[in-house]
């Protein structure tokens, strides 16, 4: 028998996560008041968006991040992209050193390549539009941009 491709499996997965991401999304709306008291209602509706990363030097580093989870009460926002001749998982993450890093978290060699970070803000996610960004470890110049996608009415190009 043979087997099915990891990426067809990823694929599968991601789409089936969209639909239900879908699905959820018109529950919602259907019962939402317009009024976001409820910390879990707000949580939730972070995850409708993500990040937008231009202009970076590392051109793998450029693109949009969904959202994947929480560390340290903040969002953490991912992407698959090819750098190096690898696929890679590129993550936009906030640490207690107060500052957000975009890196690649490399497994087999446990540790993190950094290829740009926040100048230390003490701010969380909800403020990365504003943050300034600059080249760490194997980041190239011009160091990129990030918008925050749901907040700028953008969710639609994700």
């Amino acid at each position: 028998m043979e087997r099915i491709p990891l990426t067809t499996k990823v694929k599968v997965l991601e789409l089936s996560n969209k639909y239900l991401q879908r699905k959820f999304n018109t529950l919602i709306r259907k019962y939402d008041t317009g009024e976001d008291s409820d910390i879990l209602v707000k949580k939730y509706k972070k995850t409708w968006g993500g990040m937008r990363v231009a202009g970076a030097g590392v051109e793998a580093v450029n693109g949009v991040y969904s959202y994947t989870g929480c560390f340290n009460k903040v969002s953490i926002f991912s992407k698959r992209a090819m750098w190096n001749g690898h696929d890679e998982i590129f993550s936009i993450a906030y640490y207690a050193d107060d500052q957000f890093w975009i890196s690649v978290q490399k497994r087999e060699k446990k540790c993190t390549i950094d290829f740009y970070r926040t100048q230390e803000t003490n701010e969380t996610e909800d403020t990365i539009d504003n943050a300034i960004w600059c080249v760490a470890g194997d980041g190239i110049e011009p160091a990129p941009t990030v918008v925050n996608v749901i907040e700028k009415g953008l969710n639609n190009t994700l």
